[in-house]
């Protein structure tokens, strides 16, 4: 079909970890889990939030250990806006593409002790 055709220029990488979200300048933090990921851009999925198409935002993918095979995880810092919001019902997941304009692979981020907490609750 001619209008449904793949826009995408570079391939995705499948991959499902912890991510922070921070939206409205940092003036609200949330949580969701990366369903896939390229050069760019990230889709993720999350409980929480109102996301607006063209909002810009700041995430930190969080890499574990048994995925990176280090002695703890590492953290991949991003900025975008976002793309794409997919909600099919009210008060369920939310999917949203980001369209990232840069990754930190710095390895100068971190995160508190209660992100660490709340990113294993993103498993929905």
């Amino acid at each position: 079909m001619p209008g449904n055709q793949e826009r995408r220029k570079l391939s995705r990488l499948l991959l499902e970890v912890p991510l922070q979200i921070s939206l409205r300048d940092g003036r609200e933090i949330v949580f969701g889990q990366t369903s896939n990921v390229s050069a760019q851009g990230i889709f993720f999925r999350t409980m929480a939030g109102n996301f607006n198409l063209d909002e810009e935002m700041e995430c930190v993918l969080v890499l574990p250990e048994s995925l990176t095979l280090t002695a703890q995880p590492i953290f991949i810092g991003c900025r975008g806006k976002v793309v794409r919001v997919q909600e099919e019902r009210p008060g369920a997941v939310v999917g949203v593409a980001l369209e990232v304009s840069s990754y930190d692979f710095s390895g100068q981020l971190s995160l508190s002790n209660t992100v660490m907490a709340d990113s294993g609750r993103t498993n929905s």
